[in-house]
């Protein structure tokens, strides 16, 4: 876990030093604006606002709002410098809880990849870099890697409203992970997939969980029952 002083503040935010893709975000817009149009679909749907997941929560700025509508949010981050900074941008948030591990369908130790030279701290994912099919697979790519811990998200017990997924096509995992909370709880779900082949099977699994599209906003996918 890296020291505060090697971490970036920019606008009012703690970010990993490499990070420059929320920099150019804050510098030319209002942080409330970032994701606002699949945070407000999404929450339109929403009947009762007491506990939220957020699985890929990054540095926290999706957390941060989710934290004002709802009684609780649970907050899963699994890349160490990702999750320090995201203890920082809400360590003044008592209804905030977070986990530093990934969520899949088996609890196990995994590698995490992102390019050596990163900039976006979004761009952290177990399966992309390995993936051939992925429109922006390069095998000569440096990349650096971390372990992380994974958890089911149905042995912790939670009882949730809502459950947002981005996790860079690990999202099939995610959600067989959490087949009985979903099944249980019948929480909205907000994923972000790909149009095409890879996004499709994930989109046939939610449906045999008895969930429809509710919504679509760009790469946002709205799930209901």
């Amino acid at each position: 876990m890296l020291s505060n002083e090697h971490l970036i503040q920019f606008a009012g935010w703690h970010l990993p030093p490499k990070e420059k893709h929320f920099q150019r975000w804050l510098k030319n817009w209002r942080e409330t604006d970032y994701q606002e149009n699949a945070y407000n679909n999404s929450l339109e749907f929403v009947k009762h606002s007491k506990i939220a997941i957020d699985v890929g929560a990054n540095i926290g700025m999706m957390t941060r709002r989710y934290a004002q509508r709802f009684q609780e949010v649970h907050a899963f981050e699994p890349v160490s410098v990702n999750n320090t900074c995201l203890r920082h941008n809400c360590d003044d948030l008592d209804n905030v809880k977070i986990y530093n591990c990934a969520l899949g369908e088996d609890e196990a130790e995994i590698q995490i990849y992102n390019k050596e030279q990163y900039d976006n701290s979004g761009g952290w994912s177990i399966k992309d870099y390995q993936n051939k099919d992925w429109i922006h697979y390069k095998n000569d790519t440096d990349l650096i890697s971390e372990t992380v811990n994974v958890v089911k998200l149905d042995s912790l017990n939670l009882s949730p409203d809502f459950i947002k997924v981005d996790t860079q096509h690990f999202e099939l995992p995610v959600l067989k992970g959490a087949e009985k909370t979903i099944r249980e709880n019948k929480p909205i779900l907000q994923l972000e997939l790909d149009k095409g082949e890879l996004g499709d099977p994930i989109r046939d699994y939610i449906k045999s969980l008895g969930y429809k599209v509710l919504k679509q906003i760009k790469k946002d996918w709205i799930f209901g029952p």
